[in-house]
């Protein structure tokens, strides 16, 4: 019988192994497929395969809507509603107190809603004292000087021929809709527009006094003034470059100029003492200066009264602002955006609108994102109470 040989039966035993090594690796390989999801989930969804554990730890209630630059943004609103409710308390006299007084008399709303429009009683009385022509400019000077900037614009910015400087620059403005272009067009959603505007300044007029047998004629007499006004205004697409609204004035010939606006006097009342001004539009404050000498003092005072009421009335159903942001993409050129919470069943988008005419008037923001939604029932909730939550309650 023959023998075995060593080096013969050493080579089968190699043999064998290499063949099953393919099996085995084969075997490896399909214990280790379910590893191809996570590479999946990375190439279709790579936000939820980065952001997983961020995710896990905050779970998305309320709107739908949570970042962390978001909860920063809370913490912080929250600090100062804290230190706010702290300012209420305090019986120091000084900031802290002004600032705690001015914020006690927001949350009070039995008073609010008791007071009505007694606050802007100064105010409508100072227009109803109008009595000529003349007594229009100074009525016109003193709305400015409280922030409610009529038939006009004028505000502060940086003096594109020397930038260490502000001077101030009369612009356009004291319109109610946003673009003068609404006051003019024939198109039918323009006209449609222009009817719920209609409705909205008879609103206004009859919440400031206007009496029911004069609400049609006042609310004519409005959107005449701003149809002239719209009349003698620039396109939209005029206002982007800040170049094409720049052009220095000698401050001291305005008076002579439109001597019926009293333009040097206004700028008395504004505290502006400089030798120069900005007027990129002077056949606008022409037009102005004519239709304070020809329009009838009772049709001015009809104007500014709405004037008067549109800005108390702004915000009205504003229940939350937050993730607010404004920065400038240029030299003059500022950018909002925000996310407005409005009570519910109100029209979004009318508070929309609404918020954007008052920040392009107000403040000169011609452009802005504003991401408006219905506040939900329990934070209205808890925004009915006196004094607001604490962070650590």
């Amino acid at each position: 019988m023959p023998t075995p040989r060593p080096l013969a039966f050493a080579l089968c035993l190699a043999l064998i192994a290499s063949l099953s090594i393919p099996v085995a690796d084969a075997a490896k390989k399909k214990k280790s497929s379910p590893k191809k999801a996570e590479t999946s989930l990375a190439c279709s969804d790579f936000y939820a395969q980065a952001n997983s554990d961020w995710l896990k730890a905050n779970v998305v209630t309320g709107s739908g809507m949570q970042s962390a630059l978001g909860q920063l943004a809370q913490r912080a609103q929250q600090q100062q509603i804290d230190l706010l409710n702290a300012d209420m308390q305090s019986t120091q006299a000084g900031v802290p107190k002004l600032l705690g007084d001015f914020w006690a008399s927001g949350l009070d709303e039995a008073a609010v809603e008791r007071d009505g429009a007694n606050p802007i009683a100064p105010l409508l009385s100072r227009v109803d004292a109008i009595r000529r022509s003349k007594d229009v400019p100074p009525a016109i000077a003193a709305l400015h000087q409280v922030g409610i900037p009529v038939a006009f614009n004028f505000s502060a910015d940086v003096d594109l021929q020397d930038l260490s400087r502000h001077i101030g620059y009369f612009s356009q403005g004291g319109l109610g809709l946003p673009d003068p272009a609404y006051y003019t067009r024939t198109d039918a959603d323009t006209r449609a527009l222009l009817g719920r505007y209609t409705d909205y300044v008879s609103k206004i007029l009859a919440l400031t006094g206007s009496k029911p047998a004069d609400l049609k004629a006042d609310t004519q007499a409005v959107l005449d003034i701003e149809s002239r006004i719209a009349q003698a205004s620039r396109p939209l697409s005029m206002m982007g470059d800040p170049r094409t609204n720049y052009a220095k004035v000698a401050a001291n010939t305005l008076g002579k100029q439109y001597k019926h606006l009293q333009l040097d006097d206004f700028l008395k009342v504004q505290g502006v003492s400089d030798d120069s001004v900005s007027m990129a539009n002077p056949q606008l404050f022409a037009q102005l200066d004519m239709l304070v000498d020809r329009l009838k003092p009772e049709q001015w005072k009809t104007y500014l009264r709405y004037q008067v009421g549109v800005a108390m009335a702004h915000g009205e159903h504003v229940k939350e602002v937050h993730d607010l942001h404004l920065w400038e993409l240029a030299p003059g050129h500022p950018i909002l955006t925000a996310h407005v919470l409005v009570a519910p069943g109100e029209d979004c988008h009318a508070v929309r609108r609404a918020l954007e005419r008052m920040l392009n008037e107000r403040f000169k923001i011609a452009h802005t994102t504003l991401q408006v939604d219905h506040a939900h029932q329990q934070l209205l909730s808890i925004q009915r109470h006196g004094v607001w939550p604490s962070s650590t309650s």
